[in-house]
């Protein structure tokens, strides 16, 4: 493996499955010689992460590592000047307030940024984050109930050039004080959340909004529709666990197939999972006819859109 990377120095984008247990020090330390990389996503299991910071040039970086060091993640975001895409994933043991300060301070260029809080003391104030200039694209890995002062900051954010435009929130069920924090960050595009209640009042605020993704387990045929015909800029609407939609509300769609087309001039996609719907009695031929409209699928979407976007040019360069 050694020498294949070190045959490589020109490369600018690496997916790499490795097993460093297994290898010498000098193997170890092959990713060195990369040193033109702009593009690495690295799984990789017993790395401590202490070679990356020479990769100075990445702007987009993603680890999946089990024993990644926190102190070589300080590193990288001190070295590598040019950073847009960070994925730390949620198995960075060890990060405290200072981690996030150093993310906050050295990454001025992060458009996008990706960590777990399910391993983090209670006290380790994440919302530094927020303080990032240019963020505008946040996935979190949560346990419970986030910190309000990271709502709270993101909420700040929504006043300034570069909002927040993503959210996704993965891991467990925010109640209901919090999903009101959530639908104050007017400048969402793409919002996924679980909720412990229905709030539909609170998702009406969300005028931006484009791409929702939604585990509301008590909503209703009607609240559905609501915000289909409420949402002025959704074009897609991804719900899991609604055991309450059922047919009904795939015929009041149909029925208001005129409407939602002269209103909304756009196709909305509805993704259904978990539903009460019973398949067999839809009619899908014409489901097949109103296509170009409205589509319903028994299916769950399963990846977020814009995070996963490719980096636009940077302008910098």
């Amino acid at each position: 493996m050694s020498k294949t990377l070190k045959d490589l120095p020109n490369i600018e984008e690496l997916h790499a499955r490795l097993h460093f247990g297994k290898l010498s020090i000098e193997n170890r330390r092959a990713l060195e010689h990369l040193r033109n990389l702009k593009r690495l996503t690295l799984e990789a299991s017993n790395y401590f992460g202490d070679e990356l910071c020479r990769l100075s040039r990445l702007e987009y970086l993603e680890i999946g590592s089990h024993g990644f060091d926190a102190a070589a993640l300080t590193e990288c975001c001190i070295t590598m000047g040019d950073l847009r895409h960070l994925n730390m994933g949620h198995k960075i043991e060890g990060l405290s307030t200072d981690h996030f300060i150093t993310i906050a301070e050295e990454c001025a260029q992060l458009e996008r940024l990706a960590f777990g809080i399910r391993n983090l003391d209670t006290n380790v104030e994440y919302e530094f984050v927020c303080r990032l200039p240019k963020l505008q694209h946040l996935f979190v890995w949560i346990n419970g109930a986030v910190r309000p002062e990271f709502l709270v900051g993101l909420i700040n954010k929504v006043a300034q050039p570069k909002p927040i435009e993503s959210l996704i929130l993965v891991g467990s069920r925010l109640p209901l004080e919090q999903v009101n924090l959530v639908c104050q960050i007017t400048s969402l595009k793409e919002l996924d959340i679980s909720c412990e209640a229905t709030a539909i009042q609170d998702l009406l605020n969300l005028r931006n909004v484009k791409y929702l993704h939604l585990t509301m387990p008590e909503i209703t045929n009607d609240q559905l529709k609501e915000l289909i015909l409420n949402l002025p800029q959704l074009i897609l609407l991804n719900v899991r666990s609604c055991r309450l939609i059922t047919e009904q509300f795939v015929a009041s769609i149909l029925e208001l197939l005129p409407h939602i087309e002269n209103r909304m001039r756009k196709k909305i996609k509805i993704h259904l999972k978990g539903s009460d719907i019973n398949w067999s009695q839809i009619d899908h031929k014409l489901l097949q006819r109103k296509k170009a409209v409205v589509e319903i699928i028994n299916e769950t979407l399963e990846e977020p859109i814009l995070i996963r976007q490719e980096l636009t040019m940077n302008q910098s360069n």
